[in-house]
């Protein structure tokens, strides 16, 4: 491909790239080998909410509302928005004086650097953006770092009450008429932009409301990566953290608050996207249905299991092991020379960036 052919309403995010397929395969297969193999925050989470983000836009009617720019950040900030993660949390990174949050002075310091690593990855083979326009590209990149900062859950409260606010308004996501002023043209890029940030903060804890089995695993894997960290935080001789104590395991009671809180919260939320009177809300009212659902079961599971003592080994033991096999839709040579890429060497390569090409 040339370039980006005219971009419409209609166009797709290859249409507003302009690249090949394997300089998009390059860039996705550049990502998948810097997710490190952690339990939770893994290359199979970030294939599972760029899949929830795309499916939850045609639910909302998102991406009819949304510019092919806004629906191609959303899907590339999909793809990077945990790359490099190494399985702590802000807080951890914080109280250990870690390198990233000496760098991004202890906010949102893993989704900076999650931003950071995307970006660090359009080059060479892998340059996505090699054929924009510069307005476009920095548009593209503007949204794509906030999609991925929105994913901070420190920020959920602060954006619930700004998102309630915002969907008061009757004209919020309402198309301007040609006759609209600037202002208003302002305001309803700020608000599809917003629906975006909405959309990838739902996809990143929808585990709570999928079906039970695989609402399970993904419980156990995220509290493994608690319990880790809790392991780390107590050889340091640190206070530990929330949900790190392998003392004080309360599935049952962590999941119901969890689920309630933050899954249905979300949900709700997004459920104002969506007309009551459409076949799209009985997929919601689902989603809903199985938050109450997968609550009710902890309380019969956290009984049945212990998992104070659980190690992701366990837990492959306790839910099934994935498959080794790997499924790609067509034969693509970078395929076979995959090698794991360390977030230390992800670091470095952020550290050495020079300026872009793009710049004169």
């Amino acid at each position: 491909v040339d370039g980006p052919s005219t971009i419409n309403q209609d166009s797709q995010p290859r249409d507003v790239l302009g690249v090949g397929a394997d300089v998009m395969r390059t860039w996705i297969r550049s990502v998948h080998c810097r997710y490190q193999p952690m339990a939770y925050h893994n290359e199979a989470h970030a294939a599972q909410v760029a899949h929830i983000c795309v499916y939850l836009s045609h639910v909302s009617g998102w991406k009819n509302i949304a510019n092919p720019v806004q629906i191609t950040a959303l899907v590339v900030a999909a793809f990077g928005h945990d790359v490099g993660h190494f399985a702590r949390t802000n807080l951890f990174c914080a109280k250990t004086w870690n390198t990233i949050s000496m760098l991004w002075n202890d906010r949102s310091v893993l989704e900076n650097m999650h931003a950071a690593i995307c970006f660090s990855l359009i080059t060479g083979e892998a340059d996505i953006f090699e054929c924009l326009e510069t307005e476009v590209r920095s548009k593209l990149r503007s949204m794509i770092v906030r999609f991925i900062l929105a994913t901070d859950i420190k920020e959920h409260h602060s954006f619930m009450s700004k998102f309630h606010a915002a969907i008061s308004d009757p004209e919020f996501l309402l198309s301007p008429d040609e006759n609209a002023d600037d202002a208003a043209l302002v305001r309803f890029e700020e608000n599809v932009i917003m629906g975006g940030e909405l959309l990838i903060k739902t996809a990143d804890i929808a585990h709570s409301l999928l079906p039970w089995q695989m609402h399970r695993e993904w419980s156990y894997r995220v509290n493994c990566e608690f319990l880790e960290q809790g392991d780390e935080e107590a050889s340091l001789g640190l206070p530990l953290s929330p949900l790190c104590d392998r003392s004080n395991v309360k599935l049952a009671s962590g999941q119901a608050f969890f689920i309630g809180h933050f899954g249905k919260g979300m949900m709700q939320e997004f459920s104002e996207l969506v007309p009551k009177d459409s076949d799209m809300y009985a997929i919601v009212e689902k989603c809903l249905a199985l938050g109450d659902a997968n609550i009710d079961k902890w309380k019969t599971e956290e009984q049945m299991v212990d998992a104070s003592k659980d190690t992701l080994e366990i837990i492959l033991d306790r839910c099934g092991r994935p498959s080794v096999d790997r499924l790609y839709p067509y034969h693509f040579p970078k395929d076979e020379v995959l090698a794991r890429v360390s977030t230390a060497q992800c670091l470095t390569e952020v550290s050495v960036m020079k300026p872009h090409r793009y710049i004169d």
